[in-house]
């Protein structure tokens, strides 16, 4: 987490290494990590600096001149500041594809099954899982890297659950068995949901081990994907009776829409309607060349076409309109207008 209960004092005696300048640059850095609540660590992952040289320079006690580490903290200030207001400009808006999501986190957890919600890269889907645990409490969200074997997922599950492996050595963390009663034991009788996204990039036994844990722990489990993911589970055959290597799970699933692959025209127009409202009209035409540049892609519409025409429009005095929108999305991003998803 970034919030901390650590409160900075400025220094009442600095090194004299430090110029005036660097103390006010050091009060001005210690001024917002209170104002935000955020901690030294904080901004030693952000700025790189090693904690032991950051605290003696935020300290005023540091030998050797700072103003080039001073200098980097404030640039890392200004880049947060810059982040929070991007992340306003664009209030999180609940779409077909958070619906979706939103459905099968509630029927897993219910039901204490398995759902499935496959999608297109780009549709958000990674943002409504990541918003739905946000705002639900025992979500337990694992974001699965490529060729994620059994034992670097119970690692992660470990952590996500506050697990303790028991007989825990100092250089070991137990075996995959010790691992999955920590686990098991941790969660058993709560209504814990687990969310494996990007579920098809995981080994087929990562998968057998999810299974595992749902059925000891009597828990949901949501698995997130592409197409790919559906391509690993659904049954082949005619008569729905998988007997493949994930028929346990397959049989297990109580909710499984068809495949998202786009955005719908109504998210899109959600979307920019939210975006804009405070600060432009937003009329149809408006909203039609956002959904025709973005292609039906969220991320798209969200992390380069909003972003674009706020930065090379409208921070340069040029108002809201469609061609401004066509414009910045062929010239700026370098889009071709894109047909209606």
């Amino acid at each position: 987490m970034d919030h901390t209960d650590q409160t900075f004092t400025t220094p009442t005696e600095w090194s004299e290494v430090y110029t005036e300048q660097d103390i006010r640059d050091v009060g001005q850095v210690l001024e917002y990590l209170n104002k935000r609540q955020l901690g030294q660590a904080w901004l030693c992952a952000r700025t790189a600096i090693k904690a032991t040289k950051l605290n003696q320079i935020l300290r005023g006690k540091y030998p050797s001149p700072v103003s080039r580490d001073v200098q980097t903290m404030l640039d890392t200030i200004e880049r947060h500041v810059e982040e929070a207001k991007r992340k306003r400009s664009t209030p999180f808006v609940p779409t077909s594809v958070y619906r979706a999501v939103e459905a099968a986190c509630k029927r897993a957890r219910l039901y204490r099954s398995f759902c499935i919600v496959s999608a297109s890269v780009g549709t958000g889907k990674t943002t409504a899982l990541l918003r739905y645990k946000e705002t639900h409490d025992n979500v337990l969200l694992i974001k699965a890297v490529p060729d994620m074997t059994a034992l670097v997922m119970l690692d992660h599950l470990l952590r996500e659950a506050g697990a303790k492996v028991e007989g825990m050595r100092k250089n070991s963390q137990g075996t995959k068995a010790d691992r999955m009663d920590a686990i098991i034991n941790r969660l058993t009788g709560t209504d814990a949901l687990l969310i494996l996204d990007e579920a098809d990039n995981v080994t087929p036994q990562t998968l057998e081990y999810i299974r595992r844990i749902s059925d000891n722990a009597e828990i949901g489990v949501v698995l997130s994907g592409t197409a790919r993911l559906n391509n690993m589970l659904r049954p082949d055959n005619k008569r729905g009776l998988d007997d493949s290597r994930f028929g346990q799970i397959s049989s297990r699933v109580n909710y499984w829409p068809p495949i998202i692959k786009t955005i719908t025209e109504d998210d899109a127009h959600a979307v920019v309607q939210a975006a804009f409202s405070d600060d432009s009209e937003v009329t149809d035409e408006i909203r039609d060349a956002f959904w025709q540049m973005c292609g039906g892609s969220m991320r798209v519409l969200c992390k380069s076409l909003i972003p674009g025409v706020r930065d090379f429009g409208l921070a340069k005095n040029i108002p809201l309109s469609a061609q401004l929108i066509f414009q910045v999305g062929q010239q700026a991003l370098g889009f071709t207008k894109m047909a209606r998803a």
